[in-house]
Protein backbone atom coordinates (compact mmCIF):
# COMPACT_ATOMS: atom_id res chain seq x y z
CA UNK A 1 0.00 0.00 0.00
CA UNK A 2 2.85 2.42 0.82
CA UNK A 3 4.76 1.93 -2.07
CA UNK A 4 1.48 1.96 -4.52
CA UNK A 5 1.03 5.71 -2.48
CA UNK A 6 4.27 6.70 -3.24
CA UNK A 7 4.05 5.34 -7.02
CA UNK A 8 0.57 7.29 -7.41
CA UNK A 9 2.77 11.12 -5.90
CA UNK A 10 5.45 10.35 -8.59
CA UNK A 11 3.40 9.95 -11.38
CA UNK A 12 1.27 12.85 -10.19
CA UNK A 13 4.24 15.30 -10.40
CA UNK A 14 5.39 14.10 -13.41
CA UNK A 15 1.97 14.15 -15.18
CA UNK A 16 2.42 18.23 -14.11
CA UNK A 17 -0.57 17.98 -11.17
CA UNK A 18 0.05 21.30 -9.38
CA UNK A 19 0.44 20.26 -5.45
CA UNK A 20 -2.48 21.10 -3.17
CA UNK A 21 -3.29 24.64 -2.42
CA UNK A 22 -2.38 25.87 1.15
CA UNK A 23 -5.38 27.81 2.65
CA UNK A 24 -4.56 31.53 2.67
CA UNK A 25 -3.97 33.22 6.11
CA UNK A 26 -7.18 35.17 7.88
CA UNK A 27 -8.08 38.63 6.33
CA UNK A 28 -7.50 41.75 8.64
CA UNK A 29 -10.34 41.97 10.75
CA UNK A 30 -11.97 45.49 10.60
CA UNK A 31 -11.14 48.24 12.94
CA UNK A 32 -7.76 48.31 12.45
CA UNK A 33 -4.82 50.85 11.53
CA UNK A 34 -0.98 50.86 11.03
CA UNK A 35 0.97 51.83 13.94
CA UNK A 36 4.59 50.47 13.28
CA UNK A 37 5.92 48.83 10.13
CA UNK A 38 9.03 46.91 10.51
CA UNK A 39 12.28 46.42 8.67
CA UNK A 40 12.64 42.64 8.34
CA UNK A 41 15.79 43.34 5.92
CA UNK A 42 18.24 42.70 9.50
CA UNK A 43 16.33 39.32 10.02
CA UNK A 44 18.75 36.15 9.97
CA UNK A 45 16.30 34.35 8.04
CA UNK A 46 13.10 32.40 8.28
CA UNK A 47 11.88 33.43 11.98
CA UNK A 48 8.66 32.63 13.79
CA UNK A 49 6.41 35.81 13.89
CA UNK A 50 6.16 36.66 17.94
CA UNK A 51 10.35 35.83 17.48
CA UNK A 52 10.80 38.70 14.80
CA UNK A 53 8.65 41.00 16.84
CA UNK A 54 11.35 40.71 20.01
CA UNK A 55 13.93 41.15 18.01
CA UNK A 56 12.70 43.63 15.90
CA UNK A 57 10.50 46.14 18.70
CA UNK A 58 12.07 44.65 22.02
CA UNK A 59 10.56 47.80 23.39
CA UNK A 60 6.90 46.80 22.65
CA UNK A 61 7.61 43.41 23.11
CA UNK A 62 9.87 42.40 25.89
CA UNK A 63 9.06 38.67 26.55
CA UNK A 64 7.62 36.24 24.17
CA UNK A 65 4.02 35.80 25.79
CA UNK A 66 3.36 39.77 24.61
CA UNK A 67 4.35 38.77 21.31
CA UNK A 68 1.70 35.85 21.35
CA UNK A 69 -0.69 37.95 22.82
CA UNK A 70 -0.28 40.64 19.58
CA UNK A 71 -0.83 37.78 17.06
CA UNK A 72 -3.55 35.55 18.85
CA UNK A 73 -5.45 39.36 19.10
CA UNK A 74 -5.02 39.94 14.88
CA UNK A 75 -2.63 42.89 15.70
CA UNK A 76 0.10 41.82 13.64
CA UNK A 77 0.08 41.96 9.56
CA UNK A 78 2.28 39.92 7.55
CA UNK A 79 2.25 40.76 4.04
CA UNK A 80 -1.63 42.20 4.10
CA UNK A 81 -2.87 39.38 6.16
CA UNK A 82 -3.18 38.27 9.25
CA UNK A 83 -0.22 37.03 11.15
CA UNK A 84 -0.62 33.65 13.53
CA UNK A 85 2.26 32.69 15.88
CA UNK A 86 3.36 29.77 13.36
CA UNK A 87 4.08 31.73 10.68
CA UNK A 88 7.57 33.07 9.19
CA UNK A 89 8.43 36.12 8.94
CA UNK A 90 11.35 36.53 5.63
CA UNK A 91 13.87 39.01 4.49
CA UNK A 92 11.58 41.41 2.59
CA UNK A 93 8.50 40.60 4.28
CA UNK A 94 6.54 42.99 5.07
CA UNK A 95 5.40 43.40 8.88
CA UNK A 96 3.00 45.60 10.28
CA UNK A 97 2.00 45.99 13.60
CA UNK A 98 -1.59 47.28 13.94
CA UNK A 99 -3.86 48.91 17.04
CA UNK A 100 -7.98 48.83 17.25
CA UNK A 101 -8.75 52.49 16.56
CA UNK A 102 -11.88 54.49 15.25
CA UNK A 103 -14.62 52.04 14.15
CA UNK A 104 -18.00 53.35 13.05
CA UNK A 105 -19.64 52.42 16.06
CA UNK A 106 -19.10 49.96 18.67
CA UNK A 107 -21.52 47.87 17.57
CA UNK A 108 -19.62 45.41 15.87
CA UNK A 109 -20.98 42.70 13.26
CA UNK A 110 -23.09 40.87 16.10
CA UNK A 111 -24.58 44.09 17.39
CA UNK A 112 -25.58 45.47 14.66
CA UNK A 113 -29.35 43.92 14.55
CA UNK A 114 -29.77 44.70 18.33
CA UNK A 115 -31.38 47.91 19.69
CA UNK A 116 -30.18 49.71 23.16
CA UNK A 117 -31.84 48.32 26.62
CA UNK A 118 -32.08 51.85 27.08
CA UNK A 119 -30.99 55.08 26.63
CA UNK A 120 -28.02 56.73 28.52
CA UNK A 121 -27.34 60.27 28.41
CA UNK A 122 -23.11 61.35 28.11
CA UNK A 123 -22.39 64.21 30.64
CA UNK A 124 -18.68 64.34 29.67
CA UNK A 125 -16.46 62.28 26.76
CA UNK A 126 -13.01 61.87 25.05
CA UNK A 127 -11.02 59.31 23.33
CA UNK A 128 -10.25 58.32 26.43
CA UNK A 129 -12.80 57.99 28.66
CA UNK A 130 -16.79 59.02 29.38
CA UNK A 131 -18.69 59.46 31.92
CA UNK A 132 -22.76 58.52 31.81
CA UNK A 133 -25.74 59.33 33.91
CA UNK A 134 -27.05 55.64 34.97
CA UNK A 135 -30.83 56.08 35.74
CA UNK A 136 -32.58 54.33 38.50
CA UNK A 137 -32.86 50.89 38.64
CA UNK A 138 -30.47 49.54 36.48
CA UNK A 139 -27.00 47.78 37.63
CA UNK A 140 -23.88 48.66 36.82
CA UNK A 141 -23.23 44.78 35.69
CA UNK A 142 -24.98 42.14 34.79
CA UNK A 143 -27.48 40.72 38.05
CA UNK A 144 -28.97 37.70 35.98
CA UNK A 145 -30.79 40.92 34.05
CA UNK A 146 -29.79 39.46 30.52
CA UNK A 147 -28.48 43.11 28.89
CA UNK A 148 -30.89 45.69 31.22
CA UNK A 149 -27.49 47.32 32.87
CA UNK A 150 -25.12 49.78 32.25
CA UNK A 151 -22.12 47.76 30.80
CA UNK A 152 -24.08 46.51 27.95
CA UNK A 153 -25.74 50.03 27.01
CA UNK A 154 -22.81 51.81 27.32
CA UNK A 155 -21.38 50.86 23.90
CA UNK A 156 -24.23 52.49 22.64
CA UNK A 157 -24.18 55.73 23.42
CA UNK A 158 -20.65 56.57 23.17
CA UNK A 159 -17.94 56.45 20.26
CA UNK A 160 -15.33 54.95 19.47
CA UNK A 161 -11.54 57.22 20.28
CA UNK A 162 -10.31 59.01 16.83
CA UNK A 163 -6.82 58.09 18.13
CA UNK A 164 -5.11 55.73 20.94
CA UNK A 165 -1.82 57.03 22.01
CA UNK A 166 1.15 54.70 21.59
CA UNK A 167 1.63 51.76 24.24
CA UNK A 168 -2.17 52.08 24.21
CA UNK A 169 -4.96 50.47 23.17
CA UNK A 170 -8.32 50.55 22.44
CA UNK A 171 -10.99 48.48 24.30
CA UNK A 172 -13.28 46.17 22.12
CA UNK A 173 -16.05 48.31 24.26
CA UNK A 174 -16.27 50.80 26.66
CA UNK A 175 -16.21 49.32 30.37
CA UNK A 176 -17.13 51.02 33.58
CA UNK A 177 -14.71 51.20 36.17
CA UNK A 178 -16.62 51.75 38.98
CA UNK A 179 -19.91 51.29 40.50
CA UNK A 180 -23.29 52.34 41.74
CA UNK A 181 -25.78 50.66 43.39
CA UNK A 182 -28.65 49.46 41.48
CA UNK A 183 -31.09 51.97 43.07
CA UNK A 184 -28.94 54.92 42.91
CA UNK A 185 -28.65 57.11 39.86
CA UNK A 186 -25.89 59.49 38.28
CA UNK A 187 -22.24 59.53 37.26
CA UNK A 188 -20.50 56.48 36.09
CA UNK A 189 -16.57 56.89 34.51
CA UNK A 190 -15.87 54.72 31.80
CA UNK A 191 -12.97 53.83 30.32
CA UNK A 192 -12.46 53.34 26.33
CA UNK A 193 -8.52 52.65 26.22
CA UNK A 194 -6.69 49.80 28.37
CA UNK A 195 -4.50 52.63 29.48
CA UNK A 196 -7.53 54.54 31.00
CA UNK A 197 -8.78 51.49 32.45
CA UNK A 198 -6.18 50.98 34.81
CA UNK A 199 -5.43 53.99 35.46
CA UNK A 200 -8.76 54.90 36.68
CA UNK A 201 -9.30 51.81 38.88
CA UNK A 202 -6.22 52.45 40.65
CA UNK A 203 -7.02 56.09 41.29
CA UNK A 204 -10.72 54.49 42.64
CA UNK A 205 -8.39 52.08 44.69
CA UNK A 206 -6.65 54.78 46.06
CA UNK A 207 -9.29 57.48 47.01
CA UNK A 208 -8.05 59.95 44.26
CA UNK A 209 -11.43 60.47 43.20
CA UNK A 210 -13.57 63.30 44.68
CA UNK A 211 -17.63 62.31 44.75
CA UNK A 212 -20.30 64.38 45.99
CA UNK A 213 -24.05 62.85 46.19
CA UNK A 214 -27.26 64.54 46.56
CA UNK A 215 -29.86 62.62 48.62
CA UNK A 216 -33.29 63.41 50.34
CA UNK A 217 -34.08 62.15 53.89
CA UNK A 218 -36.89 61.87 56.08
CA UNK A 219 -36.30 64.18 58.82
CA UNK A 220 -33.91 66.24 59.40
CA UNK A 221 -30.50 65.80 60.87
CA UNK A 222 -29.53 67.62 64.15
CA UNK A 223 -25.97 69.06 62.83
CA UNK A 224 -26.87 71.08 59.33
CA UNK A 225 -23.18 69.80 58.20
CA UNK A 226 -20.80 67.46 60.11
CA UNK A 227 -18.94 64.30 59.50
CA UNK A 228 -19.75 60.61 60.14
CA UNK A 229 -16.98 58.18 61.08
CA UNK A 230 -18.99 54.88 61.73
CA UNK A 231 -17.48 50.96 60.97
CA UNK A 232 -19.58 49.53 58.28
CA UNK A 233 -19.83 45.64 58.49
CA UNK A 234 -18.01 44.28 55.31
CA UNK A 235 -18.40 40.36 54.46
CA UNK A 236 -15.34 39.04 53.03
CA UNK A 237 -15.22 35.07 51.84
CA UNK A 238 -18.50 34.70 54.59
CA UNK A 239 -16.75 36.43 57.16
CA UNK A 240 -18.00 39.64 58.49
CA UNK A 241 -15.98 42.00 59.96
CA UNK A 242 -16.30 45.97 60.45
CA UNK A 243 -14.62 48.23 58.45
CA UNK A 244 -13.67 52.27 58.76
CA UNK A 245 -15.93 54.45 56.70
CA UNK A 246 -16.23 57.92 56.49
CA UNK A 247 -18.91 60.68 55.11
CA UNK A 248 -18.99 64.19 55.15
CA UNK A 249 -22.37 65.66 54.98
CA UNK A 250 -24.17 69.43 54.47
CA UNK A 251 -27.83 70.15 54.22
CA UNK A 252 -28.97 72.45 51.80
CA UNK A 253 -32.53 72.95 52.70
CA UNK A 254 -35.32 71.20 55.02
CA UNK A 255 -38.79 71.55 54.01
CA UNK A 256 -42.13 70.42 56.12
CA UNK A 257 -44.03 67.87 55.09
CA UNK A 258 -47.20 66.42 56.40
CA UNK A 259 -46.33 62.61 55.66
CA UNK A 260 -43.25 62.99 57.19
CA UNK A 261 -42.25 65.76 59.97
CA UNK A 262 -39.56 67.29 57.31
CA UNK A 263 -37.71 66.17 54.22
CA UNK A 264 -33.98 67.30 53.85
CA UNK A 265 -32.36 68.05 50.87
CA UNK A 266 -28.17 66.87 51.60
CA UNK A 267 -25.38 66.58 49.75
CA UNK A 268 -22.59 63.57 50.58
CA UNK A 269 -18.91 63.60 49.76
CA UNK A 270 -17.83 59.68 51.18
CA UNK A 271 -14.49 59.85 52.06
CA UNK A 272 -14.37 55.70 51.50
CA UNK A 273 -16.31 53.61 49.31
CA UNK A 274 -17.53 51.11 51.48
CA UNK A 275 -21.02 48.88 50.36
CA UNK A 276 -24.10 50.95 51.41
CA UNK A 277 -22.55 53.84 53.28
CA UNK A 278 -23.99 56.56 52.35
CA UNK A 279 -27.96 54.60 52.69
CA UNK A 280 -26.03 52.98 56.44
CA UNK A 281 -24.88 56.21 57.85
CA UNK A 282 -27.76 58.21 56.63
CA UNK A 283 -30.32 55.84 58.59
CA UNK A 284 -28.08 54.58 61.64
CA UNK A 285 -26.30 57.52 62.54
CA UNK A 286 -28.06 60.40 61.11
CA UNK A 287 -31.40 58.47 61.94
CA UNK A 288 -32.96 60.07 59.07
CA UNK A 289 -32.75 57.29 56.33
CA UNK A 290 -32.72 58.28 52.46
CA UNK A 291 -36.14 58.23 50.99
CA UNK A 292 -37.09 55.31 49.46
CA UNK A 293 -34.64 53.21 50.94
CA UNK A 294 -36.73 50.09 51.30
CA UNK A 295 -33.50 48.43 52.99
CA UNK A 296 -33.05 50.68 56.05
CA UNK A 297 -36.24 52.94 56.16
CA UNK A 298 -37.46 50.94 59.10
CA UNK A 299 -40.47 50.20 57.00
CA UNK A 300 -42.60 52.78 58.66
CA UNK A 301 -45.67 54.83 57.62
CA UNK A 302 -44.10 57.90 56.21
CA UNK A 303 -41.07 55.83 54.52
CA UNK A 304 -43.73 53.36 52.65
CA UNK A 305 -45.79 56.25 51.95
CA UNK A 306 -42.66 57.42 49.03
CA UNK A 307 -41.22 54.33 48.37
CA UNK A 308 -43.42 53.78 44.85
CA UNK A 309 -40.76 56.70 43.31
CA UNK A 310 -37.70 54.75 44.18
CA UNK A 311 -34.43 56.14 46.04
CA UNK A 312 -33.90 59.74 46.45
CA UNK A 313 -29.87 59.11 46.18
CA UNK A 314 -28.02 60.48 43.11
CA UNK A 315 -24.27 60.48 42.37
CA UNK A 316 -23.78 64.31 41.24
CA UNK A 317 -20.10 65.37 41.00
CA UNK A 318 -16.97 63.93 40.04
CA UNK A 319 -13.61 65.08 40.17
CA UNK A 320 -9.73 63.58 39.21
CA UNK A 321 -7.09 64.26 37.30
CA UNK A 322 -7.79 63.06 33.87
CA UNK A 323 -5.85 59.63 33.22
CA UNK A 324 -3.93 59.90 29.93
CA UNK A 325 -3.60 64.10 29.71
CA UNK A 326 -0.85 65.11 31.73
CA UNK A 327 -1.92 68.42 33.72
CA UNK A 328 -5.48 68.08 32.82
CA UNK A 329 -8.18 67.85 36.52
CA UNK A 330 -11.37 66.50 35.47
CA UNK A 331 -14.72 68.11 36.72
CA UNK A 332 -18.08 66.61 35.64
CA UNK A 333 -21.66 67.62 37.64
CA UNK A 334 -24.91 67.34 36.34
CA UNK A 335 -28.12 69.34 37.87
CA UNK A 336 -30.18 67.46 40.23
CA UNK A 337 -32.55 65.30 39.01
CA UNK A 338 -36.29 66.82 38.30
CA UNK A 339 -37.50 64.39 40.88
CA UNK A 340 -35.87 65.91 43.85
CA UNK A 341 -37.11 69.01 42.90
CA UNK A 342 -40.79 68.05 42.33
CA UNK A 343 -41.09 66.31 45.70
CA UNK A 344 -39.82 68.68 47.95
CA UNK A 345 -41.99 71.43 46.13
CA UNK A 346 -45.45 69.37 46.26
CA UNK A 347 -44.63 68.38 49.77
CA UNK A 348 -43.77 71.94 50.69
CA UNK A 349 -46.89 73.26 48.85
CA UNK A 350 -49.23 70.68 50.35
CA UNK A 351 -47.66 71.03 53.61
CA UNK A 352 -48.57 75.16 53.43
CA UNK A 353 -52.54 74.42 52.02
CA UNK A 354 -53.48 71.83 54.79
CA UNK A 355 -51.45 72.43 57.53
Amino acid sequence: MLLALRLWALGALASGLAPPQVSPATPLRRGFEVVATFDTSTLAGATRAPLALQVLDPRRFPTPSKAKRACRRAEVALNGRTARCGDDVNVGDVLELRARTCVESYLQARFRSAKAPFELKVAYEDDYLAVVVKPSGRPTHSEGQGRMNLRSAVPFALRPPAKVDDGDRALSRPQPVHRLDKATSGLVLCAKTKNAAVECSRMFAERRVKKRYAAVLLGAPESPRGVVDADIPVSVNGVTTPRSARTVYAVERVVPSLKAESLTLIHFAPRTGRTHQLRRHAADVLRCPIVGDALYDGGGAAAMQFRRRGLFLCARYLELDHPCVPGERLRVEIPLPAKFDDLLARESDRFERLA
